[in-house]
C-alpha cells in the first residue's frame, strides 16, 4: 500500500476531496454514504487524522473551526501531498478478503442443528435484508437530493445498485434454502412442525447498516 496508508486513512482522505470537514463530519458522512460499504468508529477516525496529519497528508483549518463551547472541533482539509497519495492508493489493485459469515458457517453445518433452527436462521436473515433494502431506497434519495450534479453521484448510484442486487439474490436463495431445509428437516424429523416460527427475534440493524 502507498506509503504505509491504511484504507481508514484512505477514507478519510477521500471523504476531504469533497470539502473541509471535522472528525465528527467524517464520521457522519460514512454513515449518510459510504456506510453501506464501508464503517468507521471514531476510535479509527481520531487516530487516523493524528496519523495523516503526521505525515502531511492533511492540513488543520483554523478558519473554519468552532474553538469555543461543548462542540469545538478541529476542521482539516487535503494536502497536496495527500492528494498524490491518494491517486497512488487509486491505482493499486483492491485486495480480496475472504468472505466471513456466521450465518453461512452455521449452514454449512445445519446437520448439527436441532431441526428447526436453521429455518428460524434464514427467516432472521430474510428479515434483516428486507430492512436493509428499506435503507438503501433512503439512501438513494438522499444522495440524488444532496449530491445533484455531483461528479461522485454516478459512483455512489452505482453503489447503491449494487446493495440492492446483492440484497435481492440474497432473498432469493434464501427462498431455495427454506424449501430445502424444510425437505431436509421433515425427514429428520416427519412428525413434528418444523416451519419457521411465526415470532422471530426483533432484528436491530446497525445505525449505518452494510452490504
Amino acid at each position: 500500500m502507498a506509503s504505509g496508508v491504511n484504507p481508514s486513512e484512505m477514507v478519510l482522505l477521500n471523504l476531504l476531496t469533497m470539502r473541509p470537514m471535522s472528525g465528527y463530519d467524517m464520521w457522519e458522512e460514512i454513515g449518510r454514504s459510504i456506510g453501506l460499504v464501508w464503517s468507521e468508529s471514531f476510535s479509527q477516525i481520531y487516530p487516523a487524522l493524528e496519523s495523516l496529519s503526521a505525515k502531511g497528508f492533511i492540513k488543520r483549518m483554523p478558519k473554519l473551526e468552532t474553538t469555543t463551547g461543548p462542540k469545538a472541533r478541529k476542521v482539516y482539509a487535503i494536502t497536496p501531498s495527500g492528494k498524490k497519495q491518494l491517486t497512488e492508493w487509486m491505482s493499486e489493485p483492491y485486495k480480496v478478503r475472504n468472505l466471513k459469515s456466521e450465518l453461512l458457517l452455521k449452514f454449512c453445518f445445519g446437520y448439527n442443528a436441532e431441526p428447526g433452527i436453521t429455518l428460524q436462521n434464514l427467516e432472521v436473515f430474510r428479515a434483516t435484508q428486507r430492512e436493509l433494502l428499506q435503507i438503501i431506497d433512503e439512501q438513494e434519495q438522499r444522495f440524488q437530493k444532496d449530491l445533484a450534479g455531483h461528479e461522485q453521484l454516478p459512483y455512489w448510484m452505482l453503489m447503491v445498485r449494487f446493495g440492492r442486487m446483492q440484497s435481492s439474490m440474497y432473498l432469493e436463495w434464501i427462498d431455495e434454502a427454506v424449501r430445502e431445509v424444510e425437505k431436509l428437516d421433515r425427514a429428520r424429523r416427519p412428525k413434528q412442525d418444523l416451519t419457521a416460527p411465526k415470532k422471530l427475534p426483533k432484528v436491530r440493524l446497525p445505525k449505518y447498516a452494510t452490504y
